[in-house]
């Protein structure tokens, strides 16, 4: 039977979200540094393999492997990507928000 702990759950929803904070902020930094690399598309990709394994690991970590937790973690991560791009969608001039 699995054992449902939402206070365990809430904390791992909040922490995903975290984690995601910090990896758009790093995708942010990323995107404002192409325009000056001489080589952007491996400064792109090697940032975006030191991305995603930052924020599996920190998934990791903060579920501690737990299946359940780990999916909450993904929720507060996806939950706070949504905002994000539909905050930024809506302040930048000129460009719309992907429909799909």
């Amino acid at each position: 039977m699995i054992d449902l702990d939402p206070l365990a759950l809430a904390l791992a929803f909040v922490l995903g979200g975290a984690a995601g904070a910090g990896y758009l902020a790093l995708l942010w930094l990323a995107v404002r540094q192409l325009k000056d690399a001489r080589r952007p598309v491996p400064a792109l990709l090697s940032g975006m393999v030191c991305r995603i394994a930052l924020l599996l690991a920190a998934f990791w970590l903060l579920t501690a492997g737990d299946p359940l937790g780990l999916a909450a973690a993904l929720a507060g991560f996806l939950a706070l990507r949504i905002v994000v791009t539909r905050v930024i969608g809506r302040q930048a001039p000129g460009v719309e928000p992907a429909r799909g």
